[in-house]
């Protein structure tokens, strides 16, 4: 069984915020995953069965300032992994650079 939605990812200076939004009207929402660097990230998306050329094209967006919207299909337990609230309490949020 696995779930579908769309990753959504901002660059914050050197970080990254990546959300996660159901297809599911009745999906979890879930809160945003913090990611330090680009190299998290890629893992991640790699993780999440993301292809190497989307991947590509996400960092390219990034770079240049713009969001990078992806389609994502995964296990659930993949997606509770990076997207619990129960992670969100443990680890900080990661702040927003000024612009």
């Amino acid at each position: 069984m696995t779930e579908e939605g769309m990753l959504s990812i901002l660059r914050r200076g050197t970080t990254y915020q990546v959300r996660y939004a159901s297809s599911n009207p009745h999906g979890l929402e879930r809160p945003p995953y913090p990611c330090p660097d680009e190299g998290t990230l890629v893992t991640l998306l790699h993780q999440c069965g993301t292809d190497p050329w989307s991947i590509q094209q996400a960092g390219t967006e990034l770079r240049k300032g713009r969001m990078a919207v992806l389609p994502l299909r995964c296990p659930p337990a993949q997606l509770q992994a990076y997207f619990s609230a129960n992670r969100a309490r443990s680890q900080p949020k990661v702040p927003a650079a000024a612009a």
